[in-house]
């Protein structure tokens, strides 16, 4: 796990923000990752590689996670969607996750996967600190059964249904996010958690800025939601919203009561019956 002094780091900083801050990136040198090939491969295969990178982003979500008591990672199945250099699978497998994949269109990250371990290191791996990567379109239709196609194979022990997935900063670069929350759904098992961030187009800074805040300065944004719409959609996928807040993180000192004005949509809903959907 990242040292505890970078979260307060972190938290101190948005606590009490400075405007020449620096944009942090903290390195962190004990990740063994399972990089799996791009399904269009032939030669679809598994390969232990190091990864030694994690960034400020990664301790926000994971700030956030904690601050909504989602803690217990003991056992979980969890699937990353979009999930950059992993780190956020590379936790939950060292806080007890039994099985972890992350999802991404793009490999992880030049300079995040160092070297190729040598086939007699591979098989010493300690298994509680692997996870695999799968290289997967997000917005192609049914994408969902490539992941189910993993549980066909015995060797890997996929899952044939996830705990939780996470779905960090993701929907907005989608052109359909209703098809991709109903992929999540089924994924799911019941009362499964999904943990979404995107950018708010309530927030202070799309008020003041609105050519120019940073929903909008991301050529790549297609889909851009606040608290009410995204909310509708999640119950209308099936899901019951447990938590939507938009907190202004410089001010999270003011606990609770912080403005929800922020430039995120942070939300924790969990799977249910499809036939109490609003």
């Amino acid at each position: 796990m990242p040292p505890s002094k970078e979260l307060q780091k972190l938290r101190l900083r948005y606590s009490f923000p400075s405007l020449s801050a620096p944009k942090e990136t903290y390195i962190y040198n004990r990740t063994l990752v399972k990089v799996y090939m791009s399904i269009n491969d032939p030669e679809i295969a598994l390969k232990p590689m190091i990864t030694d990178r994690y960034t400020e982003s990664d301790l926000i979500h994971i700030d956030w996670l904690e601050r909504c008591w989602v803690k217990n990672w003991k056992g979980l199945n969890v699937l990353d969607l979009g999930c950059r250099s992993g780190y956020l699978c590379q936790w939950a497998m060292e806080h007890g996750a039994s099985y972890a994949l992350g999802v991404d269109i793009e490999d992880p990250p030049q300079g995040t996967v160092e070297k190729m371990l040598r086939p007699s290191q591979g098989s010493t791996l300690k298994a509680k600190t692997q996870w695999l990567f799968k290289k997967l379109d997000l917005d192609q239709p049914k994408w969902g059964k490539y992941i189910l196609s993993e549980a066909e194979d015995p060797e890997l022990k996929a899952p044939k249904v996830f705990d939780m997935v996470l779905a960090f900063d993701i929907v907005e670069h989608l052109s359909s996010p209703w098809l991709f929350f109903g992929e999540c759904y089924d994924l799911l098992s019941e009362g499964g958690i999904l943990a979404v961030t995107t950018p708010n187009t309530n927030s202070w800074e799309r008020f003041l800025r609105a050519d120019s805040w940073s929903g909008v300065r991301d050529p790549q944004h297609k889909t851009l939601f606040n608290k009410h719409s995204l909310t509708v959609m999640l119950r209308r996928a099936g899901f019951f919203v447990d938590l939507m807040r938009a907190p202004i993180r410089s001010l999270s000192w003011l606990g609770p009561v912080v403005p929800d004005f922020g430039a995120q949509c942070f939300c924790i809903c969990k799977k249910k019956n499809k036939s109490n959907i609003l």
